[in-house]
């Protein structure tokens, strides 16, 4: 008999759960496999260093892990550390994956601005020397040659 309309009727939602969850799960498969792609070409076009690509290829097989294997201990691991709603403990671990990201190159960035501060030092007192011995030299030529005729 077809359920009145209104009618509550029991329906296995557990099916329409895991046929999304494999979509979902090929879509960041797919979405993993060209971030490394566009990471690899980066590289290949020295926009972006080794050192860097590292971090980036290790957070994107991470989420690779996570969508391959990951769903189940995803649930596990936000039911043992107290989240009740599983999509937030995702969330949170790709903010931590982003914050790691930024402390990472904002460590960079330091170490590169304090070699650009020395560099800029040096390069004025290198300057500073050769404009010296420039004037100096031009001192000593000068005089000599009104000397000669």
């Amino acid at each position: 008999m077809p359920p009145v309309v209104g009618e509550l009727t029991s329906y296995d939602f557990s099916k329409l759960a895991s046929v999304t969850m494999q979509s979902g799960q090929l879509l960041l498969i797919v979405a993993a496999l060209v971030a490394i792609a566009f990471v690899v070409t980066l590289i290949r076009l020295r926009m972006l260093r080794e050192s860097y690509s590292i971090v980036f290829v290790g957070a994107i097989l991470l989420f690779v892990v996570t969508a391959t294997w990951g769903f189940g201990w995803m649930i596990w691991l936000t039911r043992r550390l107290g989240v009740t709603y599983a999509p937030s403990g995702v969330f949170t671990l790709g903010f931590g994956v982003v914050a790691v990201v930024g402390i990472y190159l904002g460590v960079i960035i330091t170490g590169l601005q304090s070699k650009i501060k020395t560099l800029a030092q040096e390069n004025a007192l290198l300057e500073a020397r050769l404009r010296s011995v420039e004037s100096d030299s031009a001192g000593a030529s000068g005089g000599a040659e009104a000397s000669a005729p």
